[in-house]
């Protein structure tokens, strides 16, 4: 009983605090004039600072959302969306992605990604020189948001996306497996099946990876039977029963137990 009291007030004293602390944010960026210098750090010369800025405006959304919407940090955050650096969009696109997370379903404050055809050609641009990790958190910008207009946008989309199911990194491969099924929900039958038979390979592969991502490469691979049951399971399961073949086939065979 003692340690469940110490533990509650520790905690009642954390967030006190954190309130305290986010009064404080709020009235500086209020008050002070070195907002206007920070917003310039979004239109600095030097990529390094403009990625900085990106990440600082997730930080001090956290903790004053409503004084960095007025400041228009927020416009400031979305311009660099179409910056001509990949690691300043993909951080940029990380920072939205964090805001909007943590952003309430009820609240009257934009934090979103657009995702109009300009929009997503400007960060297909960026996805093709970025680090792997630059091109996970633009494909979960992609896969998270509205699926594309119609049939011709969603084939555009695809095509660019596809290439990374051959990645070496297992979360890029995920993360466009999310953005093709995104795809799949806007094509005609005929081609979002055919879509879903490519992602069904790439997936199986990573069954041989670690337990956690064996988990997430099956859920897709239940989501694709739930959308396509007939096509998508038996090219999953030719593809599971060849990999499974062709390791029993590479294995020694099993040696006699030899008692000593």
């Amino acid at each position: 009983m003692g340690r469940g009291k110490e533990r509650n007030s520790e905690q009642k004293t954390s967030n006190e605090e954190r309130e305290k602390k986010k009064t404080r944010v709020q009235l500086n960026i209020e008050k002070s004039q070195k907002t206007s210098n920070f917003f310039l750090q979004t239109q600095d010369d030097d990529p390094y600072v403009r990625k900085t800025a990106a990440i600082c405006v997730a930080k001090l959304y956290d903790l004053a959302p409503e004084a960095v919407a007025d400041r228009g940090f927020l416009d400031s955050l979305k311009d660099l969306l179409g910056d001509a650096n990949p690691m300043v969009v993909a951080n940029a696109v990380a920072a939205l992605t964090e805001i909007g997370d943590g952003t309430p379903s009820s609240t009257s404050t934009s934090s979103g990604i657009d995702l109009a055809p300009a929009a997503r050609a400007k960060l297909l641009r960026a996805l093709n020189e970025c680090t792997e990790w630059g091109q996970v958190f633009i494909l979960d910008a992609l896969g998270s948001g509205a699926p594309p207009a119609d049939a011709s946008d969603a084939e555009a989309l695809a095509e660019r996306v596809a290439p990374r199911l051959q990645h070496a990194n297992c979360a890029v491969v995920l993360a466009a497996a999310k953005v093709l099924l995104r795809c799949a929900e806007v094509l005609h039958a005929p081609a979002a099946a055919a879509l879903r038979r490519k992602l069904a390979p790439p997936l199986v592969t990573l069954l041989s990876a670690e337990p956690e991502v064996q988990y997430v490469a099956l859920r897709n691979m239940q989501l694709i039977a739930a959308a396509d049951a007939d096509a998508a399971v038996a090219n999953a399961s030719s593809s599971i029963a060849s990999a499974s073949s062709s390791s029993s086939s590479s294995d020694p065979p099993p040696q006699p137990y030899q008692p000593t």
